[in-house]
């Protein structure tokens, strides 16, 4: 289709002027050279990780929600953990006017050594003098689709990012993971009210190895290896558009997952802890914006299971 535009685009000048019009092979190679590049953008985002509204915690310490979740023996697991900085890079493609595909990396920086944290053992005693160290530790790369307008009508839309995982990481490759399949919709209900949008968001992710599950001979003891399989979320938006440069938002995530053969299964586990986000964006420029979170565990509630986010956003 785009070879056809061109062709319409070089020719019909000729067809009004009643003459030819010549285009040399290097202004063809401009033209499709500035029409790549006005599909194509660059992002990248950088959010730091900061402390913790509870005055017991040590410096340097926080609660990270990715810590948190459950065991394979279904304790709770616990969140604290270090200050930490994460950044991801991506580079897309408009290919129609609601597609676009990317490619995105991203990773993250723990930021202090020796953060202690509590375990739970075999026999249910908890297991204290753990700690975390400051490493920089990376997430699969991923292939993503997104699509802005699968429906909408005059009250509602949905929109939607669907990716494919690549195992690019140390630990996905020697865990035998073959890809990673996911969506993430997102389903918005128009309001009357200027300013104000709000809807309903979710995910879906399912991982595929070569064995998610398995037993094995781990000294004189028959030990179990079960893989996280699948991840589920859902979760609630409220944001209001104060000006053309800020906004405030809230976010809830609830998630649940399966783990191996739970998969075939209509069990489910608790993943992470419930969360309440709130906070504002601010936009610099067009192309650069700025936020700030307030993160608080709703299924946990407590001061020292709270902690505080900056966050920016560069887009070219």
């Amino acid at each position: 289709m785009k070879s056809y535009i061109l062709i319409f685009i070089i020719f019909i000048p000729g067809l009004v002027f009643g003459k030819p019009t010549t285009v040399s092979p290097g202004q063809e190679s401009k033209v499709l050279l500035k029409s790549i590049a006005s599909k194509t953008t660059l992002s990248y985002s950088v959010r730091y990780l900061g402390p913790s509204l509870s005055p017991d915690r040590k410096k340097g310490e926080t609660y990270n929600r990715f810590n948190t979740g459950q065991d394979f023996n279904n304790n709770d697991q616990d969140g604290a953990a270090s200050s930490q900085i994460n950044q991801a890079f991506n580079i897309g493609y408009k290919i129609h006017r609601d597609v676009a595909l990317s490619y995105s990396i991203s990773f993250q920086d723990t930021l202090y050594d020796d953060i202690e944290y509590k375990s739970t053992n075999w026999d249910g005693s908890i297991s204290t003098g753990n700690t975390r160290k400051a490493e920089r530790s990376y997430n699969n790369n991923r292939i993503n689709a997104y699509v802005t307008n699968i429906y909408s009508n005059n009250y509602l839309f949905l929109m939607s990012n669907f990716h494919y995982e690549v195992p690019t990481t140390g630990y996905s490759k020697d865990s035998e993971l073959n890809y990673g399949l996911g969506m993430a919709p997102l389903l918005g209900i128009f309001s009357k009210v200027s300013g104000v949008s709000h809807g309903l968001k979710g995910y879906i992710e399912r991982d595929y190895y070569k064995r998610q599950d398995y037993t094995y001979n781990c000294g004189g003891y028959t030990c179990t290896q079960r893989y996280q399989t699948l991840r589920v979320g859902v979760g609630a938006y409220f944001g209001y558009q104060y000006n053309d440069k800020l906004s405030y938002n809230t976010e809830l995530k609830m998630d649940w997952d399966q783990d191996g053969d739970q998969v075939k299964t209509s069990s489910y586990g608790k993943n992470l802890d419930d969360v309440l986000e709130v906070g504002p964006n601010y936009q610099l420029h067009k192309n650069l914006s700025i936020s700030g979170r307030f993160q608080y565990a709703v299924s946990k509630p407590s001061l020292a299971n709270t902690a505080l986010s900056l966050g920016l956003r560069l887009s070219l």
